[in-house]
């Protein structure tokens, strides 16, 4: 008989990374460095539910506010130096 404890062992192993890990993963794919950044801004700005809404039912807007961000971060960093 298997106790609480060794079933919720086995179930960690098997999901050792978070849904929203899996949709970052699933929505960077092919990204660069700076435009992974701004993925992260996008959905710190909008949350990861719209985020990946956006990403699955319409590719076209998703990169264009990929590119918004992307132009947004080079833009900060310029008036940083």
């Amino acid at each position: 008989m298997s106790t609480y404890k060794d079933i919720m062992d086995s179930s960690m192993v098997k999901e050792r990374h978070s849904n929203a890990d899996k949709h970052f993963w699933e929505m960077s794919k092919g990204m660069n460095t700076i435009e992974k950044k701004a993925l992260g801004l996008t959905i710190d700005e909008f949350e990861m539910g719209r985020v990946l809404y956006v990403f699955r039912t319409n590719p076209k807007a998703f990169k264009n506010q990929i590119k918004s961000n992307v132009a947004f971060l080079k833009a900060k960093h310029a008036r940083i130096k």
